[in-house]
């Protein structure tokens, strides 16, 4: 098609090109062209501006890549928790049998949490459970310590493989336990991230008394967070007529990760002498 100016300014027309078969000549204002224009231009933006809105994931999703954290990361795992072995310098991921323990009450166990497949710059809230529902604390682990961390545990292998945390959390007190008093507050050693926020104890649910978990909100820096701590044996010198060998139950360590699960290993009743 050939457009042709008419008379004025405002009328053009059009018609097929020579050798075309010729037909009624359309006239069309100068206007209506224009229009025509803007509203191709228009639709070639909303094209583009389509495929970018693709591209980017939608109009309403951070670019977690650059901002480097995430508000709600897919869940972590595996999870691994052991103890320390000191007996056989191993980490034990097995419940501890009675009679097969070099336990013993006053003793500080130390464990070992190993949290896999994390996202750098996401938070993670790890849990650290004991006593367990009905299990006084002169029963079983009664207080968090700072501990003595034997290096060797720190670089046998599915552990961090160094003896520096990247982070400390301190472990607040716990008004109904004073036992631990004037001994200073227990630690949590985190290796591949840091603290997000204060460690702190979770409400106990109304249908499991004595049960006591500490919340610790962890800033991933790699795919694999470990946690390290030591639990205090209850003993019968500091809780009359009770202490961990006295235990009517099995005492329980519980550790996880919130959306990914928890694990967990039972010093089996009789496995803790006096």
């Amino acid at each position: 098609m050939i457009g042709r100016r008419g008379q004025k300014d405002s009328q053009w027309s059009w018609e097929p090109q020579a050798g075309k078969r010729a037909g009624r000549r359309i006239r069309v204002s100068r206007r209506a062209v224009l229009i025509a224009a803007a509203a191709a231009l228009a639709v070639t933006a909303a094209g583009a501006g389509i495929a970018l809105l693709l591209l980017s994931g939608g109009g309403n999703h951070r670019n977690e890549a650059v901002l480097g954290q995430s508000a709600s990361p897919s869940a972590a795992g595996p999870l691994v928790l052991a103890l320390w072995n000191s007996g056989s310098a191993r980490w034990q991921t097995s419940d501890l049998a009675a009679g097969a323990s070099p336990l013993a009450e006053g003793q500080e166990v130390l464990f070992l949490l190993r949290i896999e497949g994390t996202s750098a710059g996401a938070t993670y809230e790890g849990s650290i459970g004991f006593s367990g529902c009905g299990v006084p604390p002169g029963e079983g682990f009664d207080y968090l310590t700072a501990g003595t961390v034997d290096d060797r545990a720190l670089l046998t292998p599915g552990s961090p493989g160094r003896t520096q945390p990247d982070s400390l959390g301190r472990v607040p007190d716990e008004a109904d336990v004073s036992v631990d008093n004037g001994r200073g507050p227990g630690l949590v050693r985190i290796w591949g991230g840091t603290l997000a926020g204060t460690p702190a104890w979770a409400t106990a649910p109304s249908d499991c008394p004595g049960a006591r978990k500490l919340i610790i909100p962890i800033l991933a820096r790699v795919p694999t967070l470990f946690l390290v701590w030591t639990a205090h044996l209850a003993s019968g010198s500091d809780w009359v007529g009770q202490g961990a060998a006295a235990g009517q139950s099995a005492i329980m360590m519980v550790a996880g990760v919130a959306g990914a699960g928890e694990q967990a290993l039972r010093l089996a009743q009789g496995s803790v002498r006096r």
